[in-house]
């Protein structure tokens, strides 16, 4: 009875959220939302990154021009560079 009533509440909070899965996968170039910005500046960092690990919605990223280790805790922060993904280059 646990079991099913949290699967309910879960199905009913994401339904309300509108709440989904991220589509990142490791290896894929990323850009990052800046931690501050000022109103002259892009909305995200001028660097691409490469996804090196995914943990649930923690992402870690690599700096292609330096190779600088980037941790961010939500998905929201991260895009996909012009939303190229690996599935749509083997096509």
């Amino acid at each position: 009875m646990d079991a099913g009533y949290k699967k309910k509440v879960k199905q009913y909070h994401d339904t309300r959220h509108n709440s989904k899965r991220h589509k990142f996968q490791i290896g894929n170039e990323v850009v990052v939302k800046r931690e501050k910005k000022r109103k002259t500046e892009n909305i995200y960092e001028p660097y691409i990154y490469i996804i090196t690990d995914i943990k649930g919605s923690t992402v870690f990223a690599r700096r292609i021009s330096d190779g600088k280790m980037m941790c961010r805790n939500s998905c929201s922060r991260v895009k996909l560079l012009n939303g190229r993904n690996d599935k749509d280059e083997e096509e």
